[in-house]
């Protein structure tokens, strides 16, 4: 007898006595993993009109199994939502197929993020963060620029001057008095405070 996935009759015993399954269910057991994702098993007949399946949180379901079809699905799903992502919700709470947003881990810190930079692993913070090609953030910006450094501004405590690398421009504040850990490079100026620090001299 072939594999089928039609169901046995209602008087067929699923396992005989000595425990094991009977080869008509074997058989349709087996033809239901040979058979296509398209494959359906009709269960008209089988289960009462008041057999309910329900579908809890993210999960939908068309139709009903006393109709005899019944199809599970993600709440926004998509056969081919692309390579690299997750299923879960967006920043606005948005279920479905969505990319991974590096500022939304919990060991990933983005602060004065600039274009070019890169992130890398910081054993003290334990976690990412940005880290200027070469693996030192305040030397890399203050020895390498397409243009000399061009003073820009006096402001409060010291004084503003444009590094420009890589057609971007961040702003280094140098503290009068000198203070090493105060010196530092920006990514904003508004023409009275430097904001979006991007990396400190330190001691």
């Amino acid at each position: 007898m072939a594999d089928s996935t039609s169901l046995p009759n209602d008087r067929a015993a699923l396992v005989d006595s000595s425990g094991q399954v009977t080869r008509i269910w074997f058989q349709f057991f087996r033809g239901l993993g040979a058979a296509s994702t398209t494959d359906a098993v009709d269960l008209s007949g089988y289960l009462p009109n008041t057999v309910s399946l329900l579908g809890p949180a993210s999960v939908n379901v068309d139709g009903s199994l006393g109709a005899g079809a019944a199809t599970l699905r993600l709440v926004n799903d998509s056969p081919a939502p692309g390579n690299s992502r997750y299923y879960g919700t967006s920043l606005l709470g948005v279920k479905g197929w969505h990319l991974r947003d590096l500022a939304t881990l919990a060991d990933v810190d983005l602060t004065g993020l600039a274009d070019g930079d890169v992130i890398s692993w910081d054993a003290g913070l334990a976690k990412f963060v940005p880290e200027a090609p070469g693996g030192v953030n305040w030397t890399f910006y203050a020895t390498l620029w397409d243009t000399a450094p061009i003073f820009n501004a006096t402001i409060t405590g010291g004084a503003v001057y444009d590094y420009t690398y890589d057609a971007v421009t961040r702003f280094r504040f140098v503290p009068s008095p000198y203070d090493p850990t105060l010196d530092a490079f920006y990514g904003m100026f508004d023409g009275v405070n430097v904001t979006v620090l991007i990396a400190a001299r330190g001691v």
